[in-house]
C-alpha cells in the first residue's frame, strides 16, 4: 500500500500492488475495510441474537458510524479496519462460556492481537482499554462467571501471551526502544465535547478545507465521536430487555465509561 504503517494489509494486497500499483490496492483496502468491520460486528451480535435482522442493523450500525466513514474518506485505513475490537470481545465472551476451549481462544486472540499490531497500534490501543473496562465490569456485575472459568482464562492469557509475545518481542523493542522510538507527543492532545455524541456540529453538509486538502471534497460530515439522539433513544428504549442478556449491563457501561473518557 501507500503506507509502509499498513504492513498486515499491504501483505494482503501485495498481488493487487504489484499488479495494478499502490492506489488501486489501497482503494480496495478502504473499500473492504468497513465491510469486515461490519462483519465483525454482524457475528458479534450472533451472542446476543439469532435474528437475521438484528445482526445486519447491529453490523450495519458499527460499519457506517461515523468514526469508520470519518476516516475512510480521510484514508486513514488503521482506524476504518476495525473489526478487532468486536472480535476479541466475541472471543472474550466465548471464554467466559461453559465448555470455552482457552487454549484455542488464546491462540486466536494472540494470531488477532499480531495481525492489529501490524495494521494500526490506535484500535489496538483502544481495544485495550475498552477490554479492560469489559473486564471490571464482568468482575463487579457478574463475578461468577470469573470464578467459574478462571481455568479458560488463565489457558488463553498463557497461550495467547507467549504467541503473541514471541513474535512482537522485536516489533514491540523497534518501537519503544529501537529506531522508532520517540519522545513527547506528535499531535496536539486533543477531546471531545460532552455533547457530541448528540450534536453532529456545524455545516456538516459543506466541505471542509481540512479535509480538501487530503483530497476529499465532499461534505464535512458529523464528529467521528457523534452517535445521535435516535440512537440514543432506541438504546434506552430496549433497557427492559436487557434482562435476558445481563452482559448488555456491563456493556453499556463501558459505553458510558468510554464516553466520559473522551473528555
Amino acid at each position: 500500500l501507500s503506507n509502509t504503517s499498513w504492513f498486515a494489509p499491504a501483505a494482503v494486497l501485495s498481488p493487487i500492488t504489484l499488479l495494478f500499483g499502490p492506489i488501486a490496492s489501497f482503494n480496495v483496502a478502504n473499500l473492504l475495510a468497513p465491510v469486515l468491520s461490519g462483519w465483525a460486528a454482524f457475528a458479534l451480535a450472533g451472542r446476543f441474537s439469532h435474528r437475521a435482522t438484528i445482526r445486519i442493523v447491529a453490523g450495519g450500525l458499527y460499519a457506517f458510524s461515523p468514526f469508520i466513514m470519518r476516516n475512510t474518506v480521510l484514508g486513514h485505513l488503521d482506524l476504518t479496519l476495525t473489526a478487532y475490537l468486536p472480535l476479541v470481545l466475541l472471543l472474550g465472551l466465548n471464554l467466559l462460556s461453559r465448555g470455552g476451549r482457552g487454549k484455542q481462544i488464546g491462540l486466536w486472540l494472540g494470531v488477532l492481537t499480531i495481525i492489529q499490531f501490524f495494521t494500526g497500534l490506535e484500535v489496538l490501543a483502544l481495544t485495550a482499554v475498552t477490554g479492560t473496562l469489559c473486564a471490571i465490569g464482568v468482575l463487579i456485575w457478574r463475578p461468577q462467571f470469573v470464578v467459574a472459568a478462571r481455568q479458560q482464562l488463565l489457558d488463553a492469557a498463557l497461550f495467547g501471551g507467549i504467541l503473541s509475545g514471541v513474535v512482537l518481542a522485536y516489533p514491540l523493542w523497534f518501537y519503544f526502544e529501537g529506531p522508532r522510538h520517540l519522545v513527547g507527543p506528535l499531535w496536539r492532545v486533543m477531546s471531545s465535547r460532552p455533547w457530541s455524541i448528540i450534536w453532529p456540529g456545524r455545516d456538516i453538509f459543506n466541505a471542509n478545507g481540512r479535509l480538501a486538502a487530503v483530497g476529499y471534497l465532499g461534505p464535512k460530515g458529523p464528529g467521528a465521536d457523534y452517535l445521535g439522539i435516535g440512537l440514543l433513544v432506541a438504546v434506552m428504549a430496549s433497557i427492559p430487555l436487557w434482562r435476558r442478556h445481563r452482559s448488555c449491563v456491563v456493556i453499556a457501561g463501558v459505553g458510558v465509561a468510554s464516553w466520559a473518557l473522551e473528555f
